[in-house]
């Protein structure tokens, strides 16, 4: 089995960046990195085994992805692997996974992930796999065969829930997503910190107000493209419990509220397919 390793990168930290690498390369067949036209793109070129392509713009996560799956299908890769540039497997990840290539109409595997901001994990999971309907970007298996018959990633959207579009694109055409019982990679989400309101636990991400403006934007334009169903319902909620968040916590929380309402009457706006 051939298998592509794809990492999307934009400024990223040279360190953890090479720590990806070395910790992906000897499990698969090749590692692909798309860059959005980092202003440090040439110090990680040096890599060895890798090839780089290098976009003249910030052409945003979903084009990047893209030109991995396209990559993937004219290379005649059987699996490919997406990586953010801040994620680090776990050194048996394609081990654990390739048992499961074979379940039925496995378009995408997924598994559990730490986040370096958290307590370490040390969970058993009592099922081996179950199937899911959402999984995130990192660190998803993707079938290159099920990729090439979609309609693929969606690049009006840019950057944030791109992942989530093809979830429910390929749960449309009937394709199967599963999660795999281990975690799999180390993750970062966010500037994430916890913080305590009214007794409960909360966890607050910190993200750019940029990205505030396109999770909101995009999760209108999930609505409208899917139907309101279980999972844009979903979202719809976490994006409004997000704004929340930024209003009681967050810093720059003028900026970022006014870019979630931008969001919300500019996702009204964007062409569907």
């Amino acid at each position: 089995m051939k298998i592509l390793a794809g990492i999307v990168t934009y400024n990223p930290d040279i360190k953890r960046l090479s720590e990806n690498i070395a910790a992906v390369s000897s499990q698969v067949d090749k590692v692909l990195i798309v860059d959005n036209n980092s202003t440090n793109l040439e110090e990680f070129k040096e890599y060895d085994n890798i090839e780089v392509i290098a976009l003249d713009e910030n052409k945003g996560i979903a084009l990047a992805l893209n030109e991995i799956g396209n990559y993937a299908i004219k290379n005649e890769y059987d699996w490919f692997l997406t990586l953010d540039q801040d994620s680090v497997v776990s050194d048996d990840l394609i081990k654990e996974y390739l048992p499961y290539c074979t379940l039925p109409k496995a378009a995408i595997l997924t598994c559990h992930f730490q986040d370096v901001n958290d307590v370490v994990k040390s969970e058993v999971y009592k099922e081996p796999y179950q199937e899911v309907q959402l999984c995130i970007t990192s660190g998803a298996l993707m079938n290159t065969q099920y990729f090439e018959k979609s309609a693929k990633f969606d690049e009006r959207m840019f950057i944030d829930l791109v992942d989530y579009d093809i979830n429910l694109q390929y749960s449309k055409l009937s394709y199967k997503m599963y999660q795999i019982g281990f975690i799999g990679f180390r993750h970062e989400i966010g500037d994430r910190v916890h913080k305590k309101f009214l007794g409960r636990d909360i966890y607050v991400n910190n993200h750019s107000a940029i990205r505030r403006y396109y999770f909101s934007r995009n999760t209108i334009y999930l609505i409208r493209k899917y139907g309101w169903n279980d999972i844009t319902k979903g979202l719809f909620i976490a994006n409004n419990g997000h704004a929340l968040k930024v209003i009681l916590f967050e810093r720059q929380k003028c900026k970022k509220t006014w870019l979630y309402f931008k969001g919300l009457l500019d996702g009204r706006l964007m062409d569907l397919k």
